[in-house]
């Protein structure tokens, strides 16, 4: 199976699973399976995507060993992200104020010094005869150095006591490693205590021509994907660019641009109120043009003429957080009751106004609706009816 094939089309079951669908609660056979891949994964698998993975066989045919595990896992998260993506959306990619004279001046440096970088020109003598790409043959080189690829590596993080660790710098490498062996043996009532292990794979980012969007490839240890994804970790660490972008460098020596400010907005689906904007500046940037990206982000979420005026009034806040912490199966009347006893001075006398303003305070302050999860009496559910 190919990497483009992890993603499921619109008619596919799994749209039923992440709505929820009833026809998939059965049993899982697969209990063993099950627990070995939550030592992969790091915690137990949501139950809705895990019966999926195993109507579509995807347990019986990759539950088979660490490898197997690893593309069971890349399966998994997939399907988590199409679920988290019904509700909420990934970062997108921000819009810049280009660089100034300065911050072409400051690329065109920062380009220059890692050009000279140790592990810049190791990579390009050993890999490219010390001679640069054009980045088309730097993407045709990426993904020709992929398919050759003898398999992907994968690295293991496992917490082991202290006592259990070997006093570096003492005997041979192979004893170094004994440890391993040793910690193998420990009974899994003890190794349960120390946490689980977690598997992780390491992936290379680079860029296409023309494109903003960042491609990827697994790497393999020791390979020259390898060599060139450490080499552009390096750059990342000390230059701050993107990791794409530093592959990118190290390949066809592209410096990448250094714009004055970027701003990056995140709509949280599920928690409207949650949504985020990010802007990344450098010291220089008016506070005006700061102002008017950040203006124009806020607009994105908000939408055209729409504003979102901060909750002043102290009796919204606290119907909204009264309702939340009340919704737990009483009837509107019993909650409303309960207002008037504990913030007598805001007290009401029908449910069906205490039912609206509780709605309207708890969506002005969360940005959803209220989900009232109760089977309320015929007067509780009169006014539950009623919208702000």
């Amino acid at each position: 199976m190919h990497d483009d094939e992890w993603f499921l089309s619109e008619d596919d079951e799994a749209w039923d699973l992440l709505e929820g669908n009833d026809d998939l609660e059965e049993e899982v056979a697969y209990e063993e399976q099950r627990r070995q891949f939550a030592r992969v994964l790091g915690h137990d698998p949501d139950p809705e995507i895990w019966r999926y993975l195993v109507k579509k066989q995807y347990v019986s045919e990759f539950a088979t060993g660490p490898a197997g595990y690893l593309r069971l896992r890349r399966e998994y998260e997939q399907l988590a992200r199409l679920q988290r993506g019904r509700r909420e959306q990934p970062p997108r990619p921000g819009r810049e104020i280009p660089p100034d004279p300065r911050g072409e001046a400051l690329s065109r440096i920062l380009a220059a010094h890692a050009a000279r970088h140790p592990a810049v020109r190791q990579f390009r003598e050993r890999y490219l005869a010390g001679r640069l790409l054009t980045h088309e043959e730097a993407v045709a080189w990426i993904e020709d150095q992929a398919a050759r690829q003898q398999g992907t590596h994968i690295w293991v993080k496992t917490p082991v006591p202290l006592d259990h660790l070997p006093k570096w710098g003492q005997g041979s490498v192979a004893d170094q490693w004994a440890w391993l062996s040793a910690a193998a043996a420990v009974p899994d009532e003890e190794k349960e205590r120390w946490g689980r292990p977690s598997f992780e794979s390491h992936v290379l980012r680079y860029l296409k021509p023309g494109s903003q969007t960042s491609h990827a490839v697994l790497v393999a240890f020791g390979s020259p994907l390898h060599a060139l994804h450490r080499a552009a970790e390096t750059l990342h660490r000390e230059y701050t660019w993107g990791q794409a972008a530093s592959t990118i460098f190290v390949l066809p020596g592209i410096a990448p641009r250094l714009p004055l400010a970027r701003v990056t907005t995140r709509r949280r689906g599920g928690w409207p109120a949650l949504s985020t904007i990010t802007i990344e500046a450098r010291v220089g940037v008016p506070v005006r043009d700061i102002a008017q990206v950040y203006s124009l982000a806020r607009q994105e979420l908000l939408g055209t003429g729409k504003r979102d005026p901060a909750v002043r009034d102290e009796k919204r806040a606290a119907l909204a957080v009264f309702v939340a912490e009340n919704n737990d199966g009483r009837t509107w009347r019993e909650v409303m009751e309960a207002w008037n006893r504990e913030y007598p001075k805001w007290r009401y006398s029908e449910v069906r106004n205490f039912a609206r303003d509780v709605r309207a305070a708890y969506e002005k302050i969360t940005g959803r609706r209220l989900d009232w999860g109760v089977r309320e009496g015929p007067r509780g559910a009169e006014a539950a009816q009623g919208q702000p």
